[in-house]
């Protein structure tokens, strides 16, 4: 781990050994609060000891309040990765570089943790609240190596216990909680790779034993040099496997922690000399010169200069708005640390955190982030702090528009029946089927019957009867020719709608369905089951489409069971405004035994531990998942019950431990067949942005259209570049097999994972589908649901699937799992005779949540069960609620008002679309292909369309993605056409012809011919360029590399005087008539800015022997000679709606000289080498993004 926080030593003196190798040999103080303690104190053992203890070192005056205890303060270890220490050991340029970008990147992570996370604990009505104080008082001071002697540079910053709050004019003991996070191991890992790659190092990102993090490492270090060094961490992992079997039911984490005490050494006692023999030794003992190691660093960093034009970084705009649009899909609100945290996530030292933060800035300025309030207390699990609290545009509107037209649907309909009608068709109802409703029942279907809002709520809570209400609807409102459209975010709710014989849908096929759509008008009401799965975005589409068609929209759902995995949590905010009509359903049916519904009805009162009371709780200190498989056999879980955990690795090794329980009684038959299975990854926000996440023969599935990619489209990898972010896929097309090349750091998001592994089945194996099963677009089996293998004939499977058989080929549709164990995701909505919820708790597992508890409970009918090794614990745990904060609830919370935000927004966007109206063609492309028929009219703005005549015109709000697919897709050639509408310059135009010459995987290499003609249409600009373009999601022409540019311009009322003297001059009339015709064409040129037109003309005066571009130079016409930039072309170049700063401009050749100074010493190389390197890569050089 890169930064460790734990105890400061006891004294100076600890700190002091080990440092001779390092120029920093002395403690260098850090902090501002130094300026309050007195800059001139010295670090010494008295004065040490004496601010550990809170005191003022001059007086000895107590300054921290100690009556409660006190810590002496925070010890923040940095730790690069081992291959830093092998490189700065094997080489003295080599060091001086590595440890200057290491204290380099210290020193941020400590700007970054005193400005942020410097916060003491302040009373405010009756409550502690964090509170900043950004001022630390601290040490650094720089260590070798490790306990074993083996080398390990690391950096010790001790941050005393104390800060100065300008509030209460008091010393304070700092906030811990804010430490307890993983930002500044993230920070540190970025600065590091972002200041390594400045020196020229290439760096190589690897992933941690956790799996939970990545740390940069140096490239070219060979590995058998970084194992030969790491004999402490050899030691850790040996005791590892030993006391698995001792601790069987430890984390890894836990393990590795037991492992390094029960076998920590006494720290050695070794001077400089016996260090540096002791790393010779080890390389020896495996073949290594300190020399391989330097050249091992030089090659990794001649290859990645070779690659640098293929992989060009990402800017920190690209950075920060991939960070803010993946966590604003799941999250409709965000801190500023989670914002930083997956930003730097994405960057992986492409960016700085300046930068990072200055964009941050930027997109607030825009307003596409929205900053709802500073110094915010934020709780985040058992912790809380102080952070700034963000929103989206898009969620921002969402949230708000749905209360708006929730409001304007309320007393706007007649009702379906009056009340006494409504009360004789329940009556008719209940008698034709024989059964009778509960009073909450009869009251959802008489307010559904008789109300005028067009939107109403149905809070049942779980076992209620929700599905008896909804035939019952079903039944009554047909007779009055209204038809119910169902839909749901999970395929159970909506296949139980279609068993009541309503003609139901995913949410997601409905919106995307013209033809579902199409179907909705005043006739219609929408119902919407299992509303508490449903984010803000999808639910704002729904009333949006009921409003548009004079429809009715019923929400069904509970609000107490697992909130969405999207942004926002309407169902939950509507009920809590109490803006519409809300209807509980509070009488349970489901629980037949009086002990389970009493368990239940206490669990929706939210006491648990009457709930605990009544359930059956095993708690049990091993053997879980055999235990737990034992009860489920006994139970006859096999048919009817339902096991559900947090955690797909819970839910695998339960499936495994029943299946052979299963054999044993002989209920599986014991013939195994092995096929490969595809399981959902379950990817969410950056994680799907992490390249070590995805592994050779996983399957991708495409979400969002790309490309050219279809929703649905099936991706399998074949390589993997975790060095540039990249991978290799194919897809099957009609065609043939075709090949992708994706940055999953920018495109991602785009695709839900799913790993390739090896599973065996058997006759009589219970199993779950997990993604839609088709055949002939018809669909066989639904996600989520569940069947049992009757037989297995090579690749085809046979199922019992309730009472209908289906036969499916497993090497074809590979979506399918055992299916005895779920998670409690899965498990909501189902219902079984018995359930068993698997909660185990361990220091580092994910914490259980109420949500997560009543769900798993409430599917039984019968017999519920709690397995778990802490009972008392789990207890405290599931009394938390999982919160999930909407933008609505944030509001409240904080006591915003965010009304006045809105209000702004929506001018702001009036004013844009009056632009849009005005038709500013800078902001579209006409694109030129002879496949596109003539005439296609295309919908770009409310009342707005325009007709093409050679291709496609395309508005801005597309023109990213379209940019995107120009520098990847068919076209060769395309154009794009500008012109000024408003301010001094209306009527100035810009035309530029595109040729693709070679696509990269990361950038395209164009050349072009930009025409820009001024107002009057006196002056004509052309310019002439070729380069590299960086392929990014904005529309930004940006980031060229290798740019050659001639650009000169024409007085074309000049030149066409010159040529009326050679037309004088002369009684030829063929001359004179070509004259004429080069005259209308330059009239032309300057009248549609068509570079075309000069070449026409430039052809006709050829024909008269008139060489154009020497009259237009003898017309003393200003000319621009050959040069790297033209001010023309930076001015086309402006298109862009960001900008990246100049710092990448000449990077990567300070890069390349600063390797090549520190490694020159130490590299044999001849000089007609590295000056072949220096040409090359002075060759490459940026052009700072234009605004």
């Amino acid at each position: 781990m890169a930064v460790t926080i734990g105890q400061i030593y006891e004294s100076l003196g600890k700190y002091e050994k080990d440092n001779y190798f390092l120029k920093n040999a002395e403690p260098q103080k850090f902090g501002q609060g130094w300026e309050k303690l007195g800059e001139h104190i010295e670090m010494n053992e008295k004065n040490y000891k004496l601010v550990a203890e809170g005191k003022n070192p001059a007086t000895g005056q107590q300054l921290v309040d100690t009556r409660n205890g006190h810590r002496p303060g925070y010890n923040l270890t940095f730790s690069p990765d081992k291959s830093f220490s092998v490189a700065t050991f094997s080489d003295p340029e080599l060091k001086q570089a590595l440890l200057d970008a290491h204290h380099a990147a210290v020193r941020d992570t400590l700007q970054y943790a005193e400005k942020e996370l410097a916060q003491v604990r302040q009373g405010q009505d009756g409550e502690k609240i964090p509170v900043k104080t950004q001022n630390f008082v601290g040490f650094t001071i720089d260590h070798t190596c490790n306990r074993d002697g083996d080398v390990q540079i690391h950096t010790h910053a001790v941050v005393f216990n104390m800060s100065y709050n300008e509030q209460t004019q008091k010393w304070q003991a700092l906030h811990s909680d804010p430490f307890k996070s993983n930002i500044l191991e993230k920070i540190y890992e970025n600065q590091l790779a972002y200041y390594l790659q400045q020196k020229g190092f290439s760096v190589e990102w690897k992933q941690s034993e956790s799996g939970r993090s990545q740390y940069a490492s140096v490239a070219g270090v060979p590995e058998a040099a970084i194992e030969a060094t790491s004999q402490r961490a050899a030691e850790i992992k040996e005791a590892v496997e030993k006391l698995k079997e001792q601790y069987p039911n430890a984390t890894p984490g836990e393990l590795k922690q037991i492992a390094a005490y029960e076998t920590r050494p006494d720290k050695k006692e070794m001077t400089l000399k016996q260090i540096e023999n002791q790393f010779q030794s080890r390389l020896t003992d495996v073949g290594l010169t300190k020399n391989d190691i330097v050249k091992g660093i030089e090659q990794a960093r001649q290859q990645w200069q070779e690659q640098k034009l293929e992989n060009i970084k990402m800017n920190e705009y690209e950075v920060v708005k991939q960070a803010y649009s993946v966590l604003s899909e799941q999250k409709a609100v965000f801190s500023s640390q989670e914002l930083l945290k997956t930003a730097l996530d994405i960057s992986k030292g492409d960016v700085s955190i300046e930068k990072i933060q200055n964009a941050v800035n930027d997109f607030i300025k825009d307003k596409d982030l929205i900053k709802l309030a500073d110094d915010l207390k934020i709780k985040n699990g058992s912790r809380t702090y102080a952070d700034s609290l963000y929103t989206t545009r898009e969620n921002l509107f969402a949230e708000k528009n749905i209360f708006k037209i929730t409001e304007s649907l309320q007393n706007k309909f007649n009702p379906i029946y009056d009340n006494q009608n409504a009360l004789n068709e329940i009556r008719a109802y209940e008698k034709a089927t024989g059964f009778q409703m509960t009073e909450s029942q009869t009251k959802a279907v008489e307010t559904a019957l008789t109300s005028k809002n067009g939107v109403l709520i149905f809070q049942g809570y779980a076992g209620t009867g929700k599905t008896t209400v909804l035939e019952a609807l079903q039944s009554i409102v047909e007779k009055q020719g209204y038809k119910i459209i169902g839909m749901s975010e999970t395929n159970v709710a909506v296949n139980q709608m279609k068993e009541s014989k309503i003609d139901a849908t995913t949410v997601t096929k409905f919106l995307n369905s013209p033809q579902l759509k199409s179907q909705v008008n005043s006739n219609t009401i929408l119902v919407v089951d299992e509303c508490s799965f449903m984010g803000a975005r999808n639910m704002e589409k729904i009333l949006n489409i009921a409003k548009e068609n004079n429809a009715r929209v019923y929400l069904f759902g509970d609000k107490a069971q697992l909130p969405p995995i999207s942004a926002g949590y309407p169902f939950k905010d509507l009920q809590d405004k109490n803006i519409v009509t809300t209807v509980e359903m509070k009488d349970i049916i489901r629980q037949k035994d009086p002990e389970l519904k009493q368990a239940v009805e206490s669990i929706i009162k939210q006491d648990i531990d009457k709930a605990f009371e009544k359930l059956n709780v095993i708690e049990l200190k091993e053997n879980l998942y055999r235990e737990t498989a034992k009860l489920y056999n006994e139970k006859g879980g096999y048919k009817d019950y339902i096991i559900s955990t947090y955690t797909n690795v819970d839910k695998n090794n339960l499936n495994n431990e029943i299946r052979s329980l299963l054999k044993e009684q002989g209920i599986l038959s014991k013939e195994e067949h092995s096929f490969t299975i595809y399981s959902p990854q379950n990817l969410q926000g950056s994680d799907k942005l992490n390249i070590h996440n995805y592994q050779v023969e996983d399957r991708l599935v495409v979400n969002k259209s790309k490309a050219g990619m279809k929703v649905g489209a099936e991706l399998t990898i074949t390589s993997i570049d975790r060095q540039n972010h990249t991978l290799k896929a194919y897809a099957v097309t009609k065609q043939g097999l075709k090949e992708y090349q994706i940055d999953i750091r920018r495109h991602g998001d785009h695709f839900n994972a799913y790993s390739a592994e090896q599973r065996n089945f058997s006759i009589g194996d219970k199993i779950i589908f997990n993604a839609n099963l088709r055949e002939d677009k018809q669909l066989k089996a639904a996600n989520s649901e569940i069947g049992y293998i009757k037989s297995i004939q090579g690749n085809q499977i046979t199922i019992q699937k309730g009472k209908e058989t289906l036969t499916f080929d497993a090497s074809k549709f590979q979506y399918f799992d055992h299916g005895y164990a779920s998670t409690t995701y899965k498990a909501q909505g189902k219902t079984a005779q018995g359930a068993i919820y698997f909660a185990p708790v361990h220091e580092n597992s994910p914490q259980r949540s109420y949500q997560d508890f009543y769900v798993a409970i409430s599917r039984a009918k019968s017999n519920a069960f709690i397995v778990t090794n802490d009972k008392e614990k789990l207890k405290e745990q599931v009394k938390n609620f999982a919160e999930k904060e909407s933008v609505i609830s944030a509001e409240q919370k904080h006591n915003l008002n965010l009304d006045p935000v809105c209000k702004d927004l929506s001018t702001e966007q009036q004013k844009t679309v009056q632009a849009k109206d005005q038709i500013d063609l800078s902001k579209h492309f006409k694109v030129h292909d002879k496949n596109e028929k003539q005439g296609t009219k295309w919908q770009l703005l409310p009342g707005i369309s325009y007709q093409s005549c050679k291709g496609l015109i395309f508005s801005h709000t597309k023109a990213k993605d379209t940019w995107l697919s120009l520098l990847t897709g068919k076209h060769d050639t395309f154009i794009k056409e500008s012109k000024v509408v408003l301010g001094k310059e209306r009527g100035a135009k810009t035309r530029t012809e595109y040729v693709k010459e070679k696509t990269f995987s990361g950038a395209t290499k164009l050349k072009g011919i930009t025409v820009s003609v001024n107002k009057d249409k006196s002056y004509v600009t052309i310019t002439k360029w070729s380069g590299i373009v960086d392929r990014i999601k904005d529309l930004n022409i940006s980031n060229f590399s290798n740019t050659r540019t001639e650009s000169f311009s024409i007085n074309v009322k000049s030149l066409k005087l010159d040529l009326d003297k050679l037309k004088n001059s002369t009684q030829d009339k063929d001359k004179i008539k070509h004259i004429e015709k080069a005259q209308k064409h330059l009239d032309k040129l300057a009248d549609k800015a068509d570079i075309k037109h000069y070449e026409k003309a430039k052809s006709e005066l050829k024909k008269a022997d008139i060489d154009l571009d020497k009259i237009r130079e003898q017309s003393r016409t200003e000319s621009i000679s050959k040069s790297h930039t033209s001010e023309t072309f930076k001015s086309e170049s402006r298109i862009s709606t960001r900008t990246s700063t100049t710092e990448r401009t000449i990077s990567n050749e300070k890069a390349a000289d600063n390797m090549r100074n520190i490694s020159s010493k130490s590299i044999s190389t001849s000089e007609s080498k590295s000056e072949s390197v220096s040409k090359s890569d002075s060759h490459t050089q940026n052009i700072s993004r234009g605004r």
